[in-house]
Formats: structure tokens, sequence, C-alpha cells
């Protein structure tokens, strides 16, 4: 069964986590949010983004899911686990059709999709249903809900790519990233 793309949601047009690193302090607040929201638990290896330290540019880069608007982790997903959800219009996946084959951790560009230990399916951020944790603590503004603009997207998720491309994937989610050039 093939899922519907939706572009539009809820009468408006679809949201995504904005970041903003040169606001960013590293503080680490966005990542005990998502794991406790998830899980009930302050852990940073649970939590659905990470944080890169980009020593050379002097940022702290908050990586979350991108919500691309052709998601190549639902394209990647044999089992049509990943969907656009009617809601919010964010990619989520149905942890109960997952196989966790990882096909979707290897087709994201970012990296923000995770086998989790717990329920061992696929996981990513799914905006807290329409009100993300991770923004409603960001003091400094580094991280912020808004409509999608897809060229603008497509280049902060290229600076993403570039960003995960000096050090490689292979990283617990949550924990703070050392990119060095």
């Amino acid at each position: 069964m093939m899922r519907a793309k939706i572009i539009e949601s809820g009468g408006g047009k679809m949201k995504s986590i904005w970041v903003y690193p040169e606001k960013c302090t590293g503080c680490s607040q966005c990542i005990m949010v998502c794991s406790y929201t998830k899980t009930g638990k302050y852990s940073p290896r649970d939590a659905l983004l990470q944080l890169l330290s980009w020593e050379e540019h002097c940022l702290t880069i908050p990586v979350v899911c991108a919500q691309c608007e052709n998601a190549p982790c639902q394209a990647a997903c044999p089992v049509d686990a990943i969907y656009r959800s009617p809601e919010n219009g964010a990619v989520v996946v149905d942890e109960a059709l997952c196989t966790a084959c990882g096909l979707c951790m290897e087709a994201c560009p970012t990296g923000s999709i995770f086998i989790d230990r717990h329920s061992n399916a696929a996981i990513k951020c799914d905006l807290c249903g329409g009100q993300p944790a991770c923004v409603e603590v960001c003091y400094p503004g580094a991280l912020h809900l808004d409509e999608i603009e897809w060229a603008k997207r497509l280049e902060q998720r290229e600076w993403w790519v570039e960003a995960r491309k000096v050090h490689g994937r292979q990283q617990l989610p949550g924990f703070p990233i050392t990119v060095k050039e």
C-alpha cells in the first residue's frame, strides 16, 4: 500500500523545525527535553536530534529531521512504514510496520533517523504532534517551528549534509559531535 504524500496539512502549509546555528549556545536543553518527551527519562542517547560542534566555524549546529518534501527515508522503506502524518504533515514512522532494516537510515541526508534500541524500529522527529518540545525550551531561539519553504530548506539540508560529511554518520543520537576540517 502506498501512502499519499500530503503537502497541505490542516488547511495550512506543512511546518518544520528551522535551525539558526548562530543562536545556538550548545546548552543541550533541546536534547534533554526531546529524550524526556519521548521516553520519560533524561537520556541524550534517546534524543531525536543531535548537536554538531563545527569548530572551524565556531558553531554548534542542532541537527533535526528536515521533513524533506520528497523524503528519501520514505522512498527507501520497503514496507511503507514511513509516511506523512495527515495531522501535521510530519514524516513519521509506523513502528508496528517497521522491520528495522536500516534502509531509511542510509537514505537520510541529514542522518536524523535511527533504530530505537527499545522498540527495534526506526524512529525520527515527528514534531511532537505539532508542538515540538525542543522549540519550546530553546530560549536563544536556535530552533523555530515555521512553514516549510522548500528552496530554503534544501539549502539548510545541504549545510547539514556538509557538516556531517566531515565526521561521518556513526554517532549516537543526542551526543554533541565535534567536527574538524
